[in-house]
């Protein structure tokens, strides 16, 4: 009896770690566009890999309307989270818990950003269209050192979809206006 109760422990564990990466579904092809003011971006999932250490990343290419183009490099660990790896720095900083839990707190590894499960089963109301059950993450520079970034921020994120949208005290900064998942 025991046995099988370890069985469908672990197997419940695996069910929540592979339930909680839908938010962030990193899959080739995946591709996702968003509206920022007056100006969009698209981000999409390459069918290409980049490998470093022996861990297989996924390349996520951002195109932006004004013409320019930045690739991340993300994977998922052994224990499900998803990983960022710093293309500068070659340092990997979790970008997605396995676990989604109110109030998991992680920082980046240069201790720069603090990172929080904020809310859960929230609301994002954009021009276009209305997510709910959103799961909200609050990032937040701790030692200024991003000039160029905002010292707060929140990504809401949409079960089976991923990011949906971001905000900050003033309101809407960004957000989904189109999404194609493979």
């Amino acid at each position: 009896m025991k046995k099988y109760l370890l069985i469908a422990a672990i197997f419940l564990f695996l069910i929540e770690v592979t339930y909680s990466q839908n938010y962030s579904p990193l899959k080739k092809g995946n591709e996702w566009t968003f509206k920022m003011q007056n100006t969009t971006y698209t981000k999409k999932i390459l069918k290409r890999t980049f490998t470093h250490n022996r861990m297989k990343y996924f390349l996520t290419e951002t195109k932006y309307s004004w013409g320019t183009k930045d690739i991340n490099y993300f994977r998922v660990d052994e224990e499900g989270n998803e990983i960022y790896l710093d293309s500068k720095s070659l340092t990997e900083t979790v970008n997605m818990p396995a676990i989604i839990e109110l109030g998991n707190t992680w920082t980046s590894t240069d201790n720069t950003w603090k990172y929080e499960i904020f809310k859960l089963n929230e609301t994002l109301k954009t021009p276009g269209q209305t997510f709910k059950n959103c799961m909200v993450i609050r990032a937040e520079q701790l030692t200024g050192r991003d000039k160029n970034k905002l010292p707060v921020y929140y990504d809401y994120y949409v079960d089976g979809i991923g990011h949906v949208g971001s905000k900050n005290e003033k309101g809407l900064m960004s957000y989904l206006t189109n999404y194609d998942l493979k």
